[in-house]
């Protein structure tokens, strides 16, 4: 029988989690790498680990990094792990961020916006919406046997309403800080009423 920290290891974890998304059978990795199915359904649970040459031909078969497989990178791409690993930024938001500066005028407005001193006001009360829109539909959830959550909720709400008002408020002042050189006024006036439509 496996002990849990062996099944739960990061190599064995992550190796049935690669499994479970590209769909992939124990027989189809064991052909490809040269083993026997019960060689890759022992790596699965935990029970031993590949040499380092079955391990690499394991990566490149699941097409991530030899860091991630391992554990020791959250970022499954190796062009990615040092900005992932220092800005703890998943490997989707290192895409959207290289495919929008990638765009023409881009890399300067993402510059702009993320080095000015307004930008961490408005990460923080983004946090604080997402927040408690979480308690708010949590406390939907949760059976009231003592009436007392539809009280608490509605004040919930109100905060809700609050921080996205804040929210809206700091991404207005974010803009206004930044240099508007990059927008013109019809665009600086779309992100405004934006902002308004969607902080009701």
């Amino acid at each position: 029988m496996v002990s849990r920290g062996e099944y739960n290891a990061p190599f064995a974890r992550r190796l049935r989690s690669l499994f479970i998304e590209s769909k992939t059978s124990q027989k189809k990795l064991a052909e490809h790498i040269g083993v026997t199915q019960q060689s890759v359904s022992q790596w699965r649970n935990g029970d031993s680990v590949p040499d380092i040459y079955k391990f690499k031909k394991i990566a490149e078969f699941f097409g991530v990094s030899y860091e991630y497989l391992y554990g020791d990178s959250d970022s499954r791409f190796s062009e990615n792990q040092l900005i992932a690993d220092e800005l703890r930024l998943s490997d989707n938001a290192i895409r959207a961020l290289r495919d929008m500066i990638s765009r023409e005028g881009m890399s300067g407005i993402v510059s702009d916006m993320i080095s000015s001193i307004c930008f961490d006001d408005f990460v923080e009360a983004v946090g604080e919406v997402r927040k408690l829109h979480l308690v708010v539909k949590e406390n939907e959830r949760t059976p009231d046997y003592l009436g007392d959550i539809d009280a608490s909720n509605a004040v919930e709400k109100e905060h809700y309403k609050y921080s996205r008002y804040m929210a809206a408020q700091a991404f207005e002042q974010l803009l206004s800080n930044m240099e508007f050189n990059y927008f013109t006024e019809d665009e600086i006036n779309r992100q405004l009423d934006n902002i308004d439509d969607n902080g009701d």
